[in-house]
């Protein structure tokens, strides 16, 4: 059930995985929710309910793998298609290596270091847009192009979006590194995910 997640896993290590109920109501997670956490898993699913995602909620998180070792975590997933806001450093420092969002309506204008690692050291999340109707006003930082190329990673938006985005404020400076939807490695297995687009 919803709740105020303010700090709930904060620098705890989950040696046995985290899975969510079915039907888990939980709109959003606080500022500092999993804050430097560990889980054990490669497969990170948040509970379709979740529509926000607030100031620090994942920073500093990584997979437990039972050395002092900083393992990026496969995949963390949110499957609300509706709509989805992401917030300020919500996944600064955070180690993934697929952010995947389902959302059609995004709201990523007070987003700054919302991607962005602490250093070039450490490379940043690929991030994928799997149903984004219309390219939403970022930050300034929400993206960082050093982050991204450092680790090869790259910006998923649908295809017909990619050509916008580039001329975009902000999504200009990363242009080199968006790319298609279809072109995410991971493409076909979520593909029963991806909804028509005639309406767009």
């Amino acid at each position: 059930t919803d709740t105020n997640t303010y700090g709930l896993f904060a620098y705890a290590y989950l040696t046995q995985g985290l899975e969510f109920e079915e039907g888990a109501t939980v709109s959003k997670f606080s500022n500092y929710s999993f804050d430097h956490s560990k889980i054990n898993t490669d497969l990170l699913k948040l509970p379709e309910s979740v529509t926000q995602v607030a100031q620090y909620s994942f920073q500093y998180m990584s997979k437990y793998d039972g050395t002092s070792s900083t393992t990026p975590i496969d995949i963390i997933e949110f499957p609300n298609k509706d709509s989805f806001t992401i917030l300020s450093n919500a996944f600064y420092s955070s180690y993934f290596n697929n952010i995947v969002i389902h959302a059609q309506n995004l709201t990523m204008s007070s987003s700054g270091g919302a991607f962005t690692m602490q250093s070039t050291s450490y490379p940043a999340s690929n991030v994928i847009f799997l149903n984004m109707k219309e390219v939403p006003t970022i930050s300034s930082t929400t993206f960082n192009v050093s982050s991204l190329s450092k680790g090869n990673a790259y910006v998923y938006l649908p295809d017909d979006l990619v050509d916008t985005a580039k001329t975009m404020t902000y999504w200009s400076t990363i242009a080199a590194r968006i790319k298609p939807l279809s072109e995410w490695p991971l493409y076909s297995e979520y593909a029963e995910h991806i909804l028509p687009r005639e309406d767009v």
